[in-house]
């Protein structure tokens, strides 16, 4: 479904991501993992039109994204959750996914409520006033009401308690499960790839390791450098 290859991407002078090639396949669960500075969060404004690379190509289902602006990218079906949520704070929960859903078209928000019950309840609350755990969840929720196919999700476990990073990486998790197509971006390696099908490990942005989640979470190097083991 995503396809990125050779990406080269620099912040003005500072070359950033360095031949960077990876994919996604329909109905994937894929994960980025790299500690801050890695350039992941560079890959992500990428990938949706926010920085132009110097070389390279970025194709969803088949379809070059390099060049579109952002809003062209969420047409053609990617959504993103982005690593501060971004939310609009002086905005109910219920206007926050009603912007969410503006260039795909309104739809119904039953399955996302059902997904976040929270939510539900507190529909006429103004997002700043709810928790991080509960901001993030309605982060997640805005993006869903995009009906995207592919979920990019940029650092989502940060800053939350431990219960609430539970909660949303079994929603990733459910989400998935459905069939829905998902990047995900990671400080939180274990976590990551308990919930993801492949791998890649990203360091001075450039791609260090890949393969298959359950072996990454069983190599060495993972272990020492991540998980310390």
């Amino acid at each position: 479904m995503l396809e990125i290859d050779s990406l080269d991407v620099y912040h003005g002078q500072l070359h950033v991501l360095w031949d960077l090639s990876l994919t996604v396949g329909n109905g994937e669960c894929v994960t980025v993992l790299g500690p801050n500075g890695a350039g992941k969060t560079t890959l992500v404004e990428t990938v949706m039109g926010l920085n132009r690379p110097t070389r390279g190509s970025i194709r969803f289902d088949g379809q070059e994204l390099t060049g579109l602006r952002p809003n062209e990218v969420v047409s053609r079906g990617i959504a993103i959750v982005p690593e501060k949520r971004e939310l609009f704070p002086r905005m109910t929960v219920a206007e926050n996914l009603a912007l969410g859903a503006y260039t795909r078209g309104v739809g119904d928000n039953a399955r996302i409520y059902d997904l976040f019950p929270i939510l539900a309840e507190r529909r006429d609350q103004l997002a700043g006033t709810m928790s991080g755990g509960e901001q993030q969840m309605l982060a997640i929720a805005r993006a869903l009401a995009a009906r995207p196919q592919l979920l990019i999700l940029d650092e989502p476990s940060l800053g939350l308690s431990p219960l609430f990073v539970s909660t949303v990486l079994e929603s990733i998790a459910a989400l998935n499960a459905e069939g829905l197509t998902i990047l995900l971006l990671e400080q939180n390696v274990r976590s990551a790839l308990e919930v993801s099908d492949r791998a890649y490990v990203l360091e001075n942005g450039r791609i260090a390791l890949e393969g298959p989640s359950k072996a990454l979470l069983d190599d060495p190097k993972v272990q020492a450098s991540y998980l310390g083991v």
